[in-house]
């Protein structure tokens, strides 16, 4: 499997990853993104507005000198679309890196949201180990807003 297929039968395979009919669960990948290397980027939870847009990202690591990449999710207040690869992970760059338009992640654990490896394969395989079930439910209990209407 590569990177993004791995990516997506993890999303796949947890219930509380959901991206709703129009948002189908994918993964995209590009060689050389805003990083300067490889890159992913899945789309985590997107069921509904006011909840917000989870995404996995996988980039090289921004301050390690020895070519080490990180897995992490991020929550947006945007959701990033583009007709074209290239152009989807520039708008996650902009919202994402320069906007700032992101809210912490909720952790219970050490690398719950975010974790280190040596290569892109690596990360990737970490970020589809990454839950965001535990995370979702306490950030949504938090806000007092209910998953079913």
């Amino acid at each position: 499997m590569t990177p993004a297929e791995t990516v997506v039968a993890a999303i796949a395979a947890n219930p509380k990853c959901s991206t709703g009919l129009l948002s189908r669960p994918a993964a995209f990948e590009i060689e050389r993104g805003p990083s300067g290397g490889p890159e992913l980027l899945a789309l985590l939870f997107a069921d509904e507005r006011h909840l917000g847009y989870w995404y996995g990202h996988v980039r090289r690591h921004p301050t390690d000198a020895s070519g080490s990449f990180v897995a992490l999710t991020a929550f947006l207040k945007v959701f990033v679309n583009a007709p074209t690869v290239p152009l989807l992970f520039r708008r996650f760059d902009y919202w994402a890196r320069l906007r700032l338009e992101y809210e912490p992640c909720t952790v219970q654990a050490p690398y719950d949201a975010f974790a280190v490896a040596p290569s892109y394969g690596a990360a990737a395989e970490a970020l589809a180990r990454i839950d965001p079930a535990i995370r979702l439910g306490e950030a949504i209990a938090r806000r007092g807003v209910s998953l079913c209407p």
